[in-house]
C-alpha cells in the first residue's frame, strides 16, 4: 500500500536511500547483490549497514539471503519510495491521494502539485507506478518486445522499461492526440496531468440501466 510507503519514507534518512539505491543498481547485475557491493557503493561500516539493513527488512523495503552468499534485494516498496524520492526532490508532487485504479501491471494514484515560485493554488495530477514484471518474469519476457534478447533482467528493469516506453509514446503524441500530457518520469514511475472530461461513472450516457 502506498500509504505504507508514505509513513516509512518520511521516516527514512540518506543513509537508507543509499543503500536501496546502491541495490537497486546493483540488481542489473546481480539477482541477489552481495553484501561487498553495498560496502563499497555505501562507504558504511559493516555494523552500520547491518543495523540498517535489518531495519529496512523489517519494514518490508528489502529481502536478504545468506546462501549462497550474504545477498540482497529490494521490493516495489522500496522502489516506489526511491521513485517518490526523486519527485519530492524536484518538486513534481508534494502529496498523494486515493488510489484511483489498479491492474496486474499498474497502479494509480492522486497527487498534488505545489506551483511554481509558489503562486496559485495546487494542481491536481496522476501518479502510475509500474508493476510489470512482479508476477511472472518469463511470461512478461514472452509478451514484451522491449525484453527480447535480455539474458538476464529483474522485475526491477521490466517496469523500468515498461514505464519508459510509456512515456515517449506519451512525448509522441501529445499535444496531436488527446492524451494526457508527461510531467516527468522516474524510474517505474509517471506523473502526468489529469486527463480533460466527465468520469464515467458521473456521465448518465454510460450509466448501464439494471432491470429487476
Amino acid at each position: 500500500m502506498i500509504d505504507d510507503v508514505v509513513k516509512l519514507f518520511n521516516k527514512m534518512d540518506s543513509k537508507d536511500l543509499r543503500i536501496l539505491t546502491g541495490i537497486e543498481l546493483s540488481m542489473k547485475h546481480f539477482e541477489w547483490v552481495p553484501v561487498e557491493e553495498l560496502l563499497k557503493f555505501t562507504r558504511l561500516p559493516y555494523s552500520s549497514l547491518e543495523y540498517k539493513l535489518k531495519l529496512l527488512i523489517r519494514n518490508n523495503m528489502v529481502i536478504g539471503t545468506n546462501q549462497p552468499y550474504e545477498g540482497y534485494q529490494i521490493y516495489f516498496d522500496a522502489y516506489d519510495a526511491l521513485a517518490l524520492n526523486a519527485f519530492v526532490k524536484k518538486g513534481v508532487i508534494s502529496a498523494i491521494g486515493d488510489e484511483i485504479g489498479v491492474g496486474k501491471e499498474s497502479v494509480v494514484h492522486e497527487a498534488v502539485r505545489q506551483p511554481e515560485l509558489g503562486l496559485g493554488e495546487p494542481q491536481g495530477v496522476i501518479l502510475k507506478f509500474h508493476r510489470e514484471g512482479r508476477t511472472s518474469f518469463k511470461s512478461i519476457k514472452r509478451s514484451r518486445s522491449h525484453l527480447e534478447g535480455k539474458d538476464h533482467f529483474s522485475w526491477i528493469y521490466a517496469a523500468r522499461l515498461a514505464a519508459q516506453r510509456e512515456a515517449e509514446v506519451i512525448r509522441k503524441l501529445y499535444p496531436d492526440v488527446s492524451v494526457p500530457k508527461l510531467i516527468d518520469s522516474n524510474r517505474h514511475a509517471l506523473v502526468m496531468d489529469v486527463a480533460k472530461g466527465t468520469l464515467l461513472y458521473k456521465n448518465k450516457a454510460c450509466r448501464a440501466t439494471v432491470v429487476p
